[in-house]
C-alpha cells in the first residue's frame, strides 16, 4: 500500500525468487493455532463501504536482457508489433481508474514510440529516443505510464503497439497494473477486498452484497496472513455487514464454504533448529546435492580447529522465509548468528561458503540443479550497473541492506561446482593446499608434475601479469603503472618474496590473419602458473574467454595446466573472466578455478564489467589487506577478502568476488629466513665488494619474526642468489603514430646461483662460484631464500651487499661441465619412447659450478629439439644445484605439445667460467592416445637362475599393470607374473624371475617365449612378445 500522485495506491511487484508460496502444518503440535474471531466493534459507522479495491499484475518473465540483475521483461515487439490484453473485473464501477504500463525500448537511430489504448478509445503515447551503442550503454530504456480510464463495462482491453524507427529497435513490455474500483458485491467463490477510503475512519461498517447463502459463507482478516481472523457479520436481505475499525488498510477474503483453492502437498519437512545454532566459525551453505563434498570440506577446517556447520538452502528458507526461496533469508540466518555473538567478535561466524554454482535465472531452480541462489541487483540494463554478489549475505549490521558502502562483517566464498564430481574436485584441492608435507625437502615423487607435496619455492614467488599499451592512447601504460604500483606494495612490506614480470609490451608482437598476437608472452604465462606462484595479478583487458585482445591467456591454455601442487591466487582485474551465473557459457574464470589438475586454488576475480580506476583502488586494498606491514602469515582469504571489500566503495568493487574456500589460508612461509655472514664475516662487518669468478661462501639461520634462530628446525633452505636489478622497457608495440614510449620496470631475475642446502638445528651454510658473466658495474645483490622442515617452512631475503667487477687472482680453466641428458628419469635411454609431454632431465657437472645468470651472450643454459635454434628453450631458472653442493645439479623442465614421431634433443651448458659442453639425445614420440611398449627384453638372456625384464612405454608418471607370461615353444603357459608399478618415466625395470613355473618347480633347459602386457588405470593396454633361453 503505497499512495502515489498518479492516482495508484499498491505498488505491485512479483517476488523474484519464487512463483508460489508456502504454508507449515504441524500435525503434531501441543497447543496448536486455531482460527479465532476478530474484533468488530458495535456502534454506529463513521463510514459505510460498498465498494473496494481491487488491482491485477500482468507479469510474463521472459528474458533479462543483460543476463544480470532481478528485472526481466515479457513479451518482445520485434518482428510482431502489436499485442492485445483482455482483462475482467467483475462489478466494476463507471468512475476514474488507473492502469500502469511499463515498457522498455532499444530505439537505434531515431525515436521509437510505444502506443497505448484502451477498449479502442484515447492513444497515449510513450517515446524513446535513440539509445548510445556500446558495450557499457545500457541496451534498453525502461519507462512507466499511468493511464486514468473510466470503463463502460466489466471487460477492459489494452492494445500495445510498438512504432520501430529502425529494423534494429527493439521493445518488451514489462509489466501491466491495474487498479480499479468495484462494488463490494461478490463475486465467484472467493473474493478478497480492501478499501482506501476507509483508511483514517474510527468505525467503518463493510457490506456485501449478492449473498444469498450466509450459512455456507465466511469472512476473514488476511491483513496478516499468518495470523487471519474470522469474521463474524449480520446477515442482511441477500447481504452480509460487519464493522470494522479503519485506523489501517485491513484486507478480508469472502468465501463460499463449499468451493476452496487446493494447495499443493508438498511432503513432510525433516525437524531441524538452525535458530538453536550458536558460536559457529563458519557456515557452508550447501547445494543439497554436494552435502557429502561439503562434509568433507567441514571436516578440513574442524581439524583446525574451526566450528563449522553444514546447512542448506532449503533448511534457511524454512526458518527465515516460510520455505519460500530469497536471499534475504539467507542474510538473516547470518545475522542471527552475529547478533548472538552480541559484539564478541571471537563467538560471532567469520566466513560463510555458499557451495554450488550461481545463475541470474533463480525463480527457476529446482532440487536437481547444481545452484545455490546468488543475490542480484535490481538494475538489469546497464553492463556496468547490473551486478551479482554474494556480499550481500555478510552485511550483517541493523542498518546495512543494498547499498554499495555498507560494509561486510564476514569473510565470504563461493565453491562454483557444476556436479557432484566437481564439487569433491575442488575440496581435494582444498585438501591438497593444505596438506602436510610429504617429502623430506619439499620436492617431487614424480618427476614433472605429477608431485606429492604442496611445499616449495613457488611459494615464495608473486607474479605480476600486464596488458600491453593501446595504440589508441587512451588507456596508455596505465596497465603496466598499476603493476609497478601493486609491486611496489610489495617491495615496500616483504621483501622477502621473489617478484616476477609478465608484460605483454615487452614482448614481440606478431600479426596474424585473427588479429596481433604475444606469442612469447602467452607461452610465459602458460610456463609460470604451471611453475606455481603465490599470486598470480593480472591487470588488463579481458572477457570471458580470456585475457587481452592479443589472447596471451585462452582456454585451451588454462585447461592444459597440470600445476596441481603449486595452485596460485588469482587476483585478475579484468571484465566478465568469472562470470560465474551464466548457465550458457563456462567462462575463463571459471575454468582456471575448477580445473581439477591445477589452475587456481581461489580467484579475487571479475563478473562484470569494471573500470581500471576502480579495480585499482579495489587492488591496493587487497595487496594492503594480505601483503601489508600488518599481515601476518595464517591470514584467511575470506579475511583478505573482507577487508579489501570494506576499504573502498562503488558499483565496481560488488562486481568482485572470492571464488573458493573462504577458510583457507594463503600458503604463506610461516617462518624467516636470515643471514648471519659471508665469507666467515658477519653480514653487520661485511664491506667487501663480490666479484666474478670469487668463490663464496654464505651462512645464516632459520628463526622466528624476532630474529631468534629455531634450533629444533632439521631440513633443507634454498638459496638463489641474484645480480643486480635490471631496468627493462616495453616495446611500445603500439605506438603507431601515437605518442606511446617504450615503459621503464624493475625487475630481479638473472640468476647467479641456484642451490640446496642442509639446515642443522636451526643453521645452514652454502658455497657457490659467481659466474664470469655478471654485470661488472657494481651495485646490490640479492639473496632469497626458502627453507623447509616437514610441514614447516620459512622465507627470507638479504641485499645488503655489493656484486660487481672480476677477480684477477683466479686461474681460469678451459674443461666444459659434464652433461647427462634423459628424458623423466635416468632410466630413460638414447632412441627410446615418450609421450608428447616429456620431461626433460639433465645431470650436469663442473669443479666451477653451473652459469645460468643469463648476460653473456649465447651462455645461456639451453636446450634445442630438431635443431630448431629460433625455438630454443633457456633453461637458466630450472638449474637447481644438489644438495650442498655447487659442483654439480640437474634441470627439470616440462617439455609439451612434442609432435608423433622422431625427434632429437640437445642441450648445451656452460660452466662459471664460459667454458660450454653439449650433448644429444634422440627419442620417439607416441601419442598418448594410445598405448606404446618397447624396447622390450630380459637380462641376462641366456640366463641360469635370474633374469630381469624390461621394457619401455609412454606413460609416464602412472600406475601401469603388468602381467608377463611365459609359453613353452608348444604354447603351454609355464608361468605368470603379475606386478603393479608407479612409473616415474618411460623405462620400466626390476620385474625378476627365478626360472620356475607357477609350482615352483625348476622348468627344462630351453627356448621360451614370453608376452609382456601392460594396462593402465584408464583401461587402455598393449602386449609384445619376446624370446627367452634357460641354461641349465
Amino acid at each position: 500500500f503505497a499512495p502515489s500522485e498518479n492516482g495508484m495506491a499498491f505498488n505491485l511487484e512479483k517476488p523474484p525468487y519464487s512463483n508460489v508460496g508456502y504454508y507449515f502444518l504441524r500435525l503434531d503440535d501441543m497447543s496448536p493455532v486455531r482460527l479465532s474471531d476478530g474484533v468488530t466493534p458495535d456502534g454506529p459507522a463513521d463510514y459505510n463501504s460498498t465498494e473496494f479495491d481491487d488491482f491485477f499484475l500482468y507479469e510474463t518473465e521472459s528474458v533479462n536482457l543483460v543476463k544480470s540483475g532481478r528485472e526481466w521483461l515479457g513479451e518482445n515487439f520485434d518482428l510482431n508489433t502489436q499485442l492485445l490484453l483482455n482483462f475482467n473485473f467483475p462489478n466494476i464501477i463507471s468512475e476514474t481508474n488507473f492502469m500502469e504500463i511499463t515498457t522498455a525500448a532499444r530505439s537505434i537511430g531515431g525515436e521509437s514510440t510505444f502506443s497505448y489504448s484502451l477498449n479502442s478509445g484515447e492513444v497515449f503515447l510513450e517515446p524513446y529516443s535513440a539509445i548510445s551503442i556500446g558495450v557499457i550503454q545500457e541496451v534498453a530504456v525502461a519507462n512507466s505510464q499511468t493511464i486514468p480510464f473510466t470503463p463502460s463495462n466489466d471487460n477492459i482491453q489494452l492494445s500495445i503497439d510498438f512504432d520501430k524507427f529502425s529494423d534494429d529497435s527493439e521493445g518488451w513490455l514489462d509489466n501491466v497494473a491495474l487498479q480499479c474500483k468495484r462494488q463490494l458485491s461478490m463475486s465467484g467463490n472467493l473474493m478478497d477486498f480492501r478499501d482506501v477510503e476507509a483508511v483514517g475512519n474510527n468505525l467503518v461498517e463493510y457490506t456485501i452484497s449478492n449473498v444469498f447463502n450466509p450459512n455456507n459463507f465466511s469472512i476473514w482478516n488476511t491483513t496478516d496472513p499468518t495470523s487471519p481472523r474470522n469474521i463474524p457479520f449480520n446477515v442482511g436481505d441477500g447481504s452480509v455487514n460487519f464493522n470494522y475499525s479503519g485506523e489501517d488498510l485491513e484486507t478480508f477474503i469472502a468465501f463460499n464454504n463449499s468451493s476452496f483453492i487446493s494447495p499443493e502437498m508438498i511432503g513432510q519437512v525433516t525437524n531441524q533448529n538452525l535458530h538453536a545454532l550458536s558460536n559457529v566459525d563458519y557456515i557452508i551453505l550447501s547445494n543439497p546435492n554436494f552435502l557429502s563434498a561439503a562434509e568433507e570440506l567441514a571436516e578440513i577446517h574442524r581439524a583446525d580447529g574451526l566450528v563449522v556447520e553444514i546447512v542448506t538452502p532449503i533448511q534457511v528458507y524454512n526458518e527465515f522465509s516460510s520455505g519460500n526461496p530469497d536471499v534475504t533469508a539467507i542474510k538473516m540466518f547470518m545475522k542471527m548468528l552475529y547478533d548472538d555473538a552480541a559484539g564478541d567478535l571471537e563467538l560471532a561466524p567469520k566466513y560463510l561458503c555458499v557451495f554450488g554454482d550461481g545463475t541470474y535465472q533463480n525463480r527457476s531452480l529446482t532440487s536437481s540443479d547444481p545452484y545455490v541462489i546468488s543475490y542480484q541487483s535490481k538494475n538489469s540494463f546497464s553492463p556496468v550497473n547490473s551486478y551479482v554478489s554474494d556480499d550481500y549475505y555478510g552485511l550483517l549490521d541493523d542498518d546495512e541492506s543494498e547499498s554499495t558502502s555498507d560494509k561486510m562483517d564476514i569473510g565470504i566464498g563461493r565453491i562454483i561446482a557444476r556436479s557432484e564430481q566437481e564439487a569433491f574436485q575442488m575440496v581435494d584441492k582444498v585438501r591438497r593446499y593444505k596438506s602436510q608435507n610429504t617429502t623430506l625437502d619439499g620436492g617431487s615423487a614424480c618427476i614433472g608434475d605429477g608431485t606429492n607435496s604442496t611445499f616449495g619455492s613457488w611459494r615464495n614467488k608473486i607474479l605480476f601479469i600486464s596488458d600491453d599499451q593501446d595504440g589508441n592512447n587512451i588507456d596508455g601504460d596505465i596497465h603496466m603503472r598499476y603493476s609497478e604500483e601493486l609491486h611496489d606494495t610489495i617491495k615496500n612490506n616483504h621483501l622477502e618474496f621473489n617478484i616476477d614480470k609478465i608484460y605483454a609490451d615487452a614482448y614481440v608482437q606478431t600479426s596474424t590473419p585473427g588479429g596481433e598476437r604475444y606469442d612469447d608472452a602467452k607461452e610465459s604465462i602458460q610456463r609460470a602458473v604451471q611453475d606455481g606462484a603465490l599470486v598470480v595479478n593480472y591487470i588488463g583487458h579481458g572477457g570471458e574467454k580470456g585475457w587481452a585482445h592479443e589472447r596471451i591467456l585462452d582456454i585451451p591454455t588454462i585447461r592444459n595446466w597440470t600445476n596441481t601442487t603449486k595452485m596460485p591466487v588469482f587476483v585478475t582485474a579484468t571484465c566478465e573472466l568469472t562470470r560465474f551465473d551464466d548457465p550458457e557459457f563456462l567462462s575463463a574464470g571459471e575454468l582456471i578455478y575448477l580445473n581439477p589438475d591445477g589452475g587456481a586454488i581461489a580467484m579475487m576475480t571479475t563478473t562484470r564489467i569494471v573500470f581500471s580506476g576502480s579495480n585499482q583502488s579495489l587492488a591496493r586494498a587487497y595487496y594492503h589487506a594480505a601483503f601489508g606491514p600488518e599481515t601476518t602469515p595464517g591470514q584467511t582469504l575470506g579475511e583478505s577478502y573482507r577487508l579489501t571489500k570494506n576499504a573502498v566503495n562503488g558499483i565496481n568493487q560488488k562486481n568482485f568476488s572470492l571464488i573458493g574456500d573462504p577458510a583457507l589460508a594463503l600458503a604463506h612461509p610461516k617462518k624467516e629466513v636470515y643471514t648471519s655472514s659471508i665469507n666467515g664475516t658477519e653480514v653487520t662487518q661485511f664491506t667487501d665488494t663480490l666479484s666474478a669468478l670469487e668463490t663464496v661462501t654464505v651462512a645464516g639461520y632459520v628463526g622466528d619474526k624476532n630474529g631468534n634462530i629455531i634450533s629444533d628446525f632439521n631440513g633443507f633452505v634454498y638459496p638463489t642468489v641474484y645480480d643486480k636489478e635490471q631496468i627493462l622497457f616495453s616495446l611500445a608495440n603500439d605506438a603507431g603514430e601515437n605518442s606511446i614510449v617504450p615503459y621503464p620496470f624493475d625487475l630481479t631475475k638473472n640468476v647467479l646461483y641456484n642451490g640446496k642446502a642442509t639446515v642443522t638445528n636451526g643453521n645452514f651454510e652454502f658455497t657457490f662460484v659467481i659466474p664470469r658473466d655478471i654485470n661488472y658495474q657494481v651495485g646490490a645483490g640479492r639473496i632469497s631464500y626458502y627453507a623447509v622442515d616437514g610441514s614447516l617452512d620459512g622465507h627470507g631475503h638479504y641485499s645488503d651487499f655489493l656484486i660487481g667487477g672480476s677477480s684477477d687472482d683466479i686461474a681460469l680453466n678451459e674443461e666444459g661441465p659434464t652433461i647427462e641428458l634423459y628424458l623423466n628419469n635416468t632410466d630413460f635411454i638414447d632412441g627410446g619412447i615418450t609421450d608428447e609431454i616429456p620431461i626433460l632431465l639433465s645431470k650436469l657437472q663442473d669443479e666451477n659450478g653451473i652459469n645460468t645468470v643469463g648476460n653473456g651472450i649465447g651462455h645461456d643454459l639451453k636446450a634445442v629439439i630438431d635443431e630448431n635454434t629460433s625455438q630454443a628453450i633457456i633453461l637458466n631458472k630450472y638449474y637447481a644445484a644438489d644438495e650442498d653442493s655447487y659442483q654439480s645439479g640437474e634441470v627439470r623442465f616440462q617439455l609439451s605439445e612434442l609432435s608423433e614421431g622422431n625427434h632429437t634433443l640437445s642441450l648445451k651448458a656452460w660452466d662459471t667460467h664460459n667454458n660450454s659442453s653439449e650433448e644429444i639425445l634422440e627419442f620417439t614420440v607416441v601419442t598418448s592416445e594410445e598405448l606404446a611398449l618397447d624396447h622390450v627384453l630380459n637380462y641376462p638372456n641366456p640366463f641360469t637362475t635370474r633374469t630381469e625384464f624390461m621394457f619401455e612405454h609412454n606413460a609416464a608418471c602412472s600406475t601401469l599393470d603388468v602381467q608377463i607370461q611365459v609359453f613353452t615353444v608348444g604354447g603351454n603357459l609355464a608361468k605368470t607374473i603379475n606386478r603393479r608399478i608407479e612409473s616415474s618415466g618411460y623405462r620400466a625395470n626390476g620385474i625378476i624371475w627365478d626360472g620356475k613355473d607357477d609350482f615352483g618347480d625348476e622348468l627344462a633347459r630351453g627356448v621360451y617365449v614370453y608376452k609382456v602386457k601392460i594396462t593402465t588405470p584408464e583401461g587402455l593396454s598393449t602386449e609384445e612378445f619376446q624370446k627367452l633361453v634357460l641354461l641349465k
